[in-house]
């Protein structure tokens, strides 16, 4: 790994427990960038390396491929994260957010994210309920001293806007039995979070954060789907199987 890893045990960390919460629509999402943006500012250590991590853990890479991963023992969610992160020593003392110049010049400008603004963007956040129809423009704080700072408005509205690149591979051997598996691999990955949008992705086996990153590293090589005429792969089962047999049973033909 290198300087640009940043690794968290998650194992006791304040807050763990909203990094595995279930994610269906943006609310969620942001919920989610917000409270890892949060440990990492408040409990990052100093850790740039795997190997001193256990189940559960969170790794930022900020050069490369620019994401987060959250992995369990069962579990890899990966999403988006175009922040750079300012470091020294054992301590994150901001994000760098890039923000373009509202005029027409095509300038950008840096802004600084701290743990205050961070908890600005939380605010907006919680203001924002799931029924409420406006946009954060229009929330009213009555405590003129809590009013957000325009760094975390800056926060809030880019995380709004940001591609959420979100995928997220299971393990699941209890919902896979049977013919559950035809929909529902052992192995797979669920591709977005909302109902309307999001589908699995079978896998042939299991996965790690390592080889998930050679999956995203694409400049190096792109990974093929196999799909074979007449002949629907089961996992690791890639001979004549069960699922063409089922398929043809709940359609009457194939």
């Amino acid at each position: 790994m290198s300087k640009h890893d940043f690794y968290i045990n998650l194992t006791d960390a304040k807050g763990r427990e909203n990094m595995f919460s279930e994610v269906t629509d943006v609310y969620d999402f942001i919920k989610l960038k917000l409270t890892a943006l949060e440990l990492l500012i408040t409990q990052w250590n100093g850790c740039h390396e795997q190997e001193m991590c256990k189940f559960p853990y969170m790794c930022v890479e900020d050069y490369e491929l620019h994401r987060i991963f959250v992995e369990s023992n069962n579990k890899i969610i990966s999403f988006g994260f175009g922040l750079k992160i300012k470091a020294k020593l054992n301590k994150i003392d901001a994000f760098i957010l890039i923000k373009k110049d509202d005029s027409d010049s095509g300038n950008t400008k840096k802004i600084e994210i701290n743990a205050k603004h961070i908890s600005d963007a939380i605010a907006i956040l919680n203001q924002v309920t799931k029924e409420k129809t406006g946009l954060y423009n229009d929330i009213v704080f009555d405590d003129l001293e809590n009013i957000p700072s325009e760094e975390g408005k800056y926060l809030f509205e880019y995380l709004l806007f940001e591609e959420p690149a979100y995928i997220r591979y299971d393990y699941d051997k209890q919902a896979a039995k049977g013919e559950k598996s035809i929909v529902h691999p052992q192995y797979h990955f669920d591709i977005n979070f909302t109902k309307d949008h999001s589908y699995k992705l079978g896998l042939p086996k299991s996965i790690d954060e390592n080889e998930l990153r050679n999956i995203f590293l694409s400049k190096d090589f792109c990974r093929m789907i196999s799909l074979k005429k007449n002949r629907i792969n089961r996992g690791t089962k890639s001979s004549y199987n069960n699922n063409l047999k089922f398929l043809r049973r709940s359609r009457g033909r194939y």
